[in-house]
């Protein structure tokens, strides 16, 4: 991987400089980089079936794609949570906290991130891997602007945590 990066898909030190850099951008969010995980957290609160809930959430590395993945531990009803949350969203066992958590598959996110990427590098007339050298946050917030595509209206409060964009 030429500078970490290669089709939408990253290096852990990519994802980690990605994930400081949206965390000193955005401080609802925070990255805990160490050795054994990877991953970017908030907490959100979301109008649920039964009320307000304080709900987790977390964007992963996933090594085996080489991509973020998103973990949003909630605890409501499957159909509830396609209706008013994320149609797209399945059901998985989160990787580190060992419970079931509803994410969104990343089986295309490279593919969506390269795409989005691609297009802001052309923009600037150079390639990705210097866009991300110079502006490492654009990744997650390529990644940010899919699962912001994926959520339902009524998630204001995902939407708004999502919305990362401190300049184009």
């Amino acid at each position: 991987m030429a500078g970490g990066y290669a089709c939408g898909r990253v290096t852990a030190e990519v994802f980690a400089a990605s994930a400081r850099a949206v965390a000193n951008i955005k401080p609802d969010w925070e990255a805990d980089c160490d050795q054994r995980r990877l991953v970017l957290s908030a907490r959100v609160r979301l109008p649920g079936p039964d009320g307000d809930e304080d709900v987790p959430v977390d964007v992963a590395w996933d090594e085996t794609y080489g991509v973020p993945v998103l973990y949003m531990n909630l605890s409501w009803d499957a159909d509830w949570v396609a209706e008013r949350v994320c149609a797209d969203a399945g059901q998985c066992e989160h990787p580190w906290r060992h419970r079931l958590s509803y994410s969104l598959h990343p089986c295309r996110t490279a593919h969506l991130i390269h795409i989005m990427l691609s297009t802001m590098a052309a923009e600037h007339d150079g390639s990705v891997v210097d866009l991300l050298a110079t502006r490492p946050h654009l990744y997650l917030q390529s990644f940010m602007s899919i699962v912001r595509a994926s959520l339902r209206p009524h998630a204001k409060r995902l939407l708004t945590l999502f919305d990362i964009r401190p300049d184009r």
